[in-house]
């Protein structure tokens, strides 16, 4: 029986949307979606769905788990295993083009460039709000 605007963030799971009419109008924060527009994004999502037979319940978590993968590994052949250089050259990253999309890192290795979406639960799915 609460009749207040509900909000929340990182809501976009599939068992979020299961709970049915107890969230819907929900407003959130929430990250950006995989394109598959975008190469490596649906490189993932193919691969993840011919393996699994489903897409992931997180494409936004495992497309960014698959980037740290394929960056650390670039940064080792690089610059080998020495920390301090592989810091450096994380941090020097300005526009590296990743299944979550183009983002870098600042000086203190904070990611940049990637923006999070304002959506709603709208019919018992997330939508993004234009």
């Amino acid at each position: 029986g609460i009749k207040q605007q509900f909000y929340s963030a990182y809501f976009s799971g599939p068992d979020y949307v299961e709970a049915g009419r107890e969230v819907e109008g929900t407003i959130l924060i929430d990250v950006p979606g995989l394109t598959k527009a975008n190469p490596k994004a649906a490189g993932l999502l193919n691969t993840y769905q011919s393996r699994y037979g489903k897409q992931p319940n997180y494409p936004y978590f495992a497309g960014a788990a698959y980037d740290a993968v394929y960056l650390l590994t670039s940064a080792v052949k690089s610059v080998g295993e020495d920390t301090d250089k592989i810091r450096d050259f994380l941090y020097s990253q300005k526009n590296y083009n990743g299944a979550i999309g183009s983002y870098g890192f600042d000086k203190n290795g904070d990611g940049v460039g990637i923006t999070l979406a304002l959506k709603k639960v709208e019919g018992g799915k997330v939508v993004e709000i234009k």
